[in-house]
């Protein structure tokens, strides 16, 4: 076996080499501390000249010894100490502590090339991989272990007797020795350190300890004023002139630098920060006091208000009473509705109005919610008290509200409706609330034609959603999603079948049961605490947030995220990702809680059962799932019961209540580590321990789990996901406004956000929901569509897979599969070892993705198998631009060629007359053959190649195996499938197909920019204009290079002499597809450099410059070809660049659907406050960032648009419609519809004024004297910013109706 010992010294052992004590320290040093982390202390090398001991750099050439002699004495120290031995199946780790992957991360030494002897092993000293600690290499007939993993699945036996040996000869574990020597080692440090202080030091030291003396000692008071005094008077007589001029000098360039540009610059900076200080202040006690009211303890909310008003009303005037009143003001009417709503459910209508004249002290507006309050509490208490409530009619009155519209404004959960209508009805007998407002119709030219729905004889099917399940099918399957909902975990079961070791089953169901009892103890000790603070302190506790549900609850979901962990047992996310996730899924679950206690489930099945009906019904007319979802929901009076909106956590509080919950998962859960070996003995060690890993610049800290444990839960062979995760069995909730739809009880977000930016949120719900209908009602036609799996092609791909793989067809090889890695011999030079490194190195990273990516296939095929039987549905939102995306992460038609090969239309329909034509031609498109024909010439090449596609359908592995040698391979088997089965059919016409058929944009991108600026040859280009072929985009810019090249070569350019022969379309065409998205030059020879690499001939000695040189020429001639798209793009990035710099503000735009969109990319701040602690804020825009984005999210809002568009007017239409951006799906019978559909909306969309409409409110909004107070900005502002806004390009003379009749728009 082969082994690999990691050797870390101590900060003594190294001191003591010969000459190291006598080292200086660098100039540019860390500050020297002696706090020094024993046992966290490694060699490395910082630079050429000096060596990194400790924290600190030290200069070789100080060095009384050559390096040679450092090295060889280095290697006598390390023989006295191996502190880690690893196997090629893992490694072990020593609770001692002497090994930490991450601390002090330093270049690796390259000093030892030589062969040297430990212990009684012959091997070789190298630096680690990681450059943090050094390697013990010693052979035999296995490879050598390189892993950095601290912990070892089986202890080498030669290990473990040595072990024996050890703790017997001692009396103890080698662990209380290691940490009996580390003790004393970190006090000898302390002693080093304390000798290494300089002789300024050393007296500024004696000089503290006469201090301590002299203030010990017996003076009386007027004695030890009387020498303050003296002390006084004769440093003020030392002071000289040159003192005086220096700190005369050191204040004026204070003075300097404080000018008053820097102090208005530094006054906004401060305000900014209170702002958003504010601002996550007031959302997280809106959050505190909600749970609060959830647990039935309104009491600790109303404490903590009392306490932060006491903070900022107080008389203190002490700094940092100052500071927090910047930000502690409460500024939220929520917050009090919501505390009100609490005092009310238990009748304490005292305590109401005392929280009440506390809202009105802090200057907040009652609302109606806040009146509704004071009813309900009316409605609760008996006998009501109904004078009162006349009083609040009254104050009502004043502010002029209707207490007749309270139902209809206001939001009411659980009981709270019964109540406010009891109380209501005691003060006035006759009262009657309004009827609710009826559902409104679209609103703008775009959409109003579909307020009128078509006469069902234009219609290709009156309820395209019918026909795929019964209501009896669809009602069970509800059922049973409500069930999977509710646990919020499913369990896949694995397609690689492993076999199940009872013995390590019994072990792992031991070691939960152990678990589960260490987390209760460890739970209920943090609950006590936490309780003990909440009484004690006015601060937000995490008290009320571990009392959401039962102690059990708590258990269970700790264990599981522990278990989950074991899936990253290669390479985890980072541990703030960690803590955030399980914050959220504390969070998802309070949100199940809360409308299982309002009842959610059995309304949501009144108001479903009957949508259901309508939904499967083939007679009706279904054209709108969101009105008829309301339309029910008024109905059955619940429709406000549904839709109310939760209270988001905020990052923050997801993480550090995540955290909280971590420590009991770090620090308190063991496992043994001879579980799985032959020793009887148990050892304890953690079951989950901390590392750091390089990350670019940065270290990220990550959380890795025993090799023990990961055997364990990968015996259990079956994989576990959120619901979330997995397609639905039933139709999914239309969308009805920013807050209700997708999932049954599991709470999405209608957009997916950057980062910590929720601004888009706040500014969705201020969006009128009548503007925001259309995009709703999208996101329900694509979810609507039913799916199933395609078995036969699911089948080959999973023998495939379950086999050895097959790279050709994007089945990723399995991990046994992987290439060995080079056996190093010590025979070998220095250079020929450095090579083998370089080759290791290489391979595995390679292993590493391929690892990677068996296991997001195995993910994939594992839920595509669980569903292959079943009819599923994905609920869909958007991405901040308003692109749709399905939410279940892991299998989707979004996704590549084997997703998209693997699934089928539920719904089946006849060919029709042209619909077998359809497919054929969509065959020839998925080949990526004959890219310039005609629709007729690729009907015919199909007709041609009938051999090879039904040998294809009947032995697509035995036979030819034509389709392995296509584009998209796997979607042209299912085609040649499909095609074969419909020639078979006795009427083709009439065969049933459920095979989508795809009609993709020509570089839809620059197809948006020609019609912005009606430029006619890009039109052209891009297949804008009839003609008679399609246009290939990609081939023109290609021809219009290889002319430059030409020109180029002819005048002696060796470069371009170089490149004869080898400029291609695939070499350019990402670049040219992603010009029009905003990539930049650098971006695009990456591009190019890549694609010139993988042909493999070219000369890699010139690769640099012809990268270059193909840039150049491809963005000269796109610009000469898309004059107009470059005039709009160059607009476009202007604009953002001076509202970013100028305004100081991030990118905002109205689509013409609405849709706000906000650009997110601002530079983070993490502020730290004594008062509040971290706070990461969105302060000041990423100007770089904003401006080279906002070009391509523009675009990309507006492809969104037309793909809306069709979407809604498809439906209208009759026909099922799905879309991957700017490739659109349908029934192969139904193409003509939708490409006519997909036309007359491109045309709609462009004739409205886009530019001219993005220029007004882009002015209306960064140039107004309201958005902007100061003068001086607004006046640089109006100078600056304004001009570049309108200035809109110019249009050209391209018909945009000509669009109607092209052919090949889109194909």
């Amino acid at each position: 076996m082969s082994h690999l010992f990691r050797i870390s010294l101590s900060l003594k052992e190294k001191l003591r080499l010969n000459g190291l004590k006598n080292l200086k320290r660098c100039s540019w040093c860390h500050p020297y501390s002696t706090e020094i982390a024993k046992a966290k202390i490694y060699v490395g090398n910082s630079g050429s000249d000096c060596i990194k001991v400790g924290n600190y750099k030290w200069r070789t050439r100080s060095l009384p010894v050559s390096k040679e002699d450092v090295q060889r004495q280095l290697v006598q120290v390390l023989q006295a100490r191996v502190v880690q031995l690893s196997s090629s199946d893992g490694n072990i780790v020593h609770p001692s502590g002497i090994f930490h992957v991450g601390t002090n991360f330093h270049r690796k030494i390259d000093l030892f090339e030589k062969d040297y002897t430990i212990s009684s092993f012959q091997g070789q000293l190298v630096p680690s991989q990681s450059g943090n600690i050094l390697e013990y290499h010693f052979s035999s007939n296995d490879q050598l272990a390189e892993t950095l993993d601290p912990y070892s699945k089986f202890l080498p036996e030669e290990y473990q007797d040595f072990r024996d040996e050890q703790e017997d000869s001692i009396g103890g574990t080698l662990e209380d020795k290691w940490a009996a020597e580390l003790e004393q080692i970190g006090k000898e440090i302390h002693n080093i350190n304390v000798g290494l202080v300089s002789n300024r030091g050393h007296d500024a030291e004696i000089q503290k300890k006469k201090t301590r003396k002299a203030r010990s000692s017996s003076y009386s008071k007027t004695e030890v004023d009387k020498l303050g005094t003296e002390s006084k008077t004769k440093n003020a007589n030392v002071l000289s002139e040159e003192t005086a001029k220096a700190n005369a000098s050191v204040t004026n360039k204070k003075k300097v630098n404080f000018s008053p540009e820097k102090q208005r610059k530094a006054v906004e900076h401060e305000k900014d920060m209170n702002a958003y200080k504010a601002h996550f202040f007031n959302h997280d006690l809106k959050c505190y006091v909600d749970v609060c009211v959830f647990v039935r303890k309104p009491e600790l909310a109303l404490k903590v208000i009392r306490g932060i008003r006491q903070k900022v009303w107080g008389k203190s005037t002490k700094e940092d009473e100052t500071h927090i009143r910047k930000f502690l003001e409460i500024t939220d009417v929520e917050i009090y509705n919501t505390l009100l709503h609490g005092l009310a459910k238990k009748g304490q209508i005292k305590t109401m109005q005392e929280a009440y004249n506390l809202m009105l002290k802090d200057k907040l507006m009652p609302t109606m919610q806040t009146y509704a309050t004071f009813f309900e509490c009316l409605g609760r208490r008996n006998p009501t008290e109904v004078e009162f409530g006349k009083q609040i009619l009254a104050e009502m009155e004043r502010k002029e509200l209707d207490v007749r519209e309270i139902f209809n404004v206001c939001k009411f959960a659980n009981d709270e409706t019964v109540y406010i209508q009891k109380g209501l009805e005691a003060i006035i007998p006759d009262y009657k609330r309004n009827p609710s407002p009826d559902v409104e119709s679209y609103v703008g030219e775009l959409v109003e034609p579909l307020n009128i729905p078509l006469p069902s004889k234009m219609m290709v099917e009156v309820n395209p959603s019918a026909g795929v399940l019964t209501d009896e099918e669809l009602l069970a399957k509800f059922r049973e999603q409500i069930q999977r909902e509710a646990l919020n975990k499913v369990s896949v079961k694995s397609v690689i079948e492993t076999k199940k070791n009872q013995k390590m089953s019994h072990l792992y169901d031991s070691l939960v049961e152990e678990w589960k009892k260490v987390i209760r103890v460890s739970f209920e000790a943090k609950l006590k605490k936490q309780k003990a603070e909440s009484s004690s302190f006015w601060t937000m506790s995490k008290y009320p947030y571990l009392l959401l549900f039962q102690q059990e609850d708590y258990v269970n979901i700790i264990l599981e995220e522990a278990l989950d962990l074991t899936k990253y047992s290669s390479q985890s996310p980072s541990t703030s990702y960690m803590y955030l996730m399980l914050g959220y899924t504390i969070y998802e679950k309070y949100i199940r809680e809360k409308k299982f206690i309002r009842d959610t489930p059995h309304k949501l099945f009144e108001v479903y059962k009957s949508y259901l009906d309508k939904f499967a019904d083939p007679c009706e007319q279904l054209v709108n799932h969101r009105v008829i979802w309301q339309k029910i929901a008024q109905d059955k009076n619940c429709a406000a019961l549904m839709d109310i909106p939760e209270k988001r956590w905020s990052v923050l509080l997801m993480k550090s209540l995540g955290k909280f919950l971590y420590e009991i998962i770090l620090k308190d859960l063991k496992i043994d580590a001879n579980l799985l070996t032959k020793s009887p003995k148990k050892h304890l060690v953690p079951a989950f321990h901390i590392l750091y890993r390089q990350d670019g610049v940065r270290l990220r800290e990550q959380i890795k789990p025993h090799p023990h444990l990961v055997t364990l839960v990968q015996n259990q062979g079956s994989l576990m996901f959120p619901t979330t995760h997995l397609p639905m069995l039933v139709p999914p909730l239309p969308w009805t406004s920013v807050h209700q739809g997708g999932y049954l009880l599991n709470r999405i977000d209608i957009i997916r956000i950057i980062g910590h930016n929720t601004k888009q949120h706040e500014i969705l719900n201020k969006t009128p929901l009548k503007k925001l209908n259309p995009v709703l009602d999208a996101l329900n036609a694509l979810s609507s569509c039913a799916w199933k799996i395609n078995k036969p092609i699911l089948d080959i791909m999973l023998e495939l897979f379950r086999g050895k793989g097959n790279t050709d067809l994007d089945i990723p090889v399995p991990e046994s599969e992987s290439p060995k890695m080079p056996v190093i011999n010590m025979e070998m030079s220095s250079y020929e070892k450095a090579k083998v490194y370089e080759k290791r190195k290489l391979l595995r990273k390679q292993n590493d993705e391929m690892k990677s990516r068996w296991y997001t296939e195995l993910y994939r095929f594992s839920i595509a198998n669980m569903f292959r039987d079943e009819i599923i549905w994905f609920p869909h939102n958007m991405d901040f631009r308003g692109r749709t995306y399905p939410i279940p992460p892991h299998f989707n038609h979004i996704g590549g060629d084997l997703a998209r090969g693997m699934m089928v239309f539920a719904k089946g329909k006849p060919l029709g007359p042209n619909g077998l034509n359809w497919l054929k031609i969509h065959l020839v498109n998925l080949t990526g053959l004959k890219k310039r024909f005609s629709n007729d010439m690729r009907l015919a090449y199909a007709n041609e190649l009938m051999p090879e596609i039904i040998d294809s359908a009947d032995f697509p592995l035995t036979g030819r195996k034509w389709w392995q040698k296509m584009e998209e391979p796997w979607q042209t088997l299912a085609c040649c499938m499909e095609i074969v089965n419909a020639i078979r059919s006795p009427d083709a016409t009439k065969y049933i197909s459920h095979f989508p058929v795809h009609q993709d944009g020509t570089c839809n991108g620059l197809q948006h920019y020609a019609a912005l600026g009606r430029d006619k040859i890009g039109a052209m280009s891009v297949n804008l204009a009839p003609l008679d072929s399609p246009q290939d985009v990609y081939s023109d810019v290609v021809q219009l290079v290889e002319e430059e090249r030409k020109k180029d070569a002819a005048d002696g350019n060796h470069i371009a002499q170089i490149l004869e022969g080898y400029v291609e379309r695939k070499i350019i065409k990402q670049t040219i597809m992603t010009t029009v998205y905003g990539v930049t030059k650098h971006g695009a020879l990456l591009q190019i450099l890549r694609q010139l690499k993988d042909l493999g001939n070219f000369p890699r000695e010139y690769l640099f410059q012809a990268s270059g040189y193909l840039t150049k020429k491809s963005f000269y001639c796109l610009s000469q070809m898309f004059t107009g798209a470059r005039e709009i793009q160059e607009w476009f990035t202007d604009s953002a660049r001076v509202i970013s710099l100028i305004c100081r503000q991030p990118v905002e735009w109205i689509t013409p659907l609405n849709f706000p969109v906000l650009q997110g990319y601002c530079k983070p701040v993490i502020m730290k406050d004594r008062h509040y602690g971290y706070i990461d804020s969105l302060t000041k825009p990423d100007s770089l960032k904003q401006k080279n984005a906002f070009p391509p999210n523009f675009i990309h809002s507006l492809d969104s648009t037309h793909m809306m568009l069709t979407s809604l007017y498809c439906q209208r239409a009759g026909i099922n419609f799905v879309s991957v951006h700017d490739c659109f799906w349908t029934h192969a019978g139904d193409v003509e519809v939708m490409n006519k559909v997909c036309r007359e909306q491109f045309v709609s969309l462009y004739n409205q004024p886009v530019l001219e409409n993005l220029s007004r409110y882009m002015v209306e909004k960064y140039c107004n004297s309201s958005s902007e107070p100061d003068p001086k900005k607004l006046k640089l502002i109006h100078s600056k910013v304004r001009p570049v806004l309108e200035s809109v390009p110019q249009k050209r003379d391209f018909v945009l109706e000509d669009v109607l009749k092209s052919t090949y728009f889109f194909n």
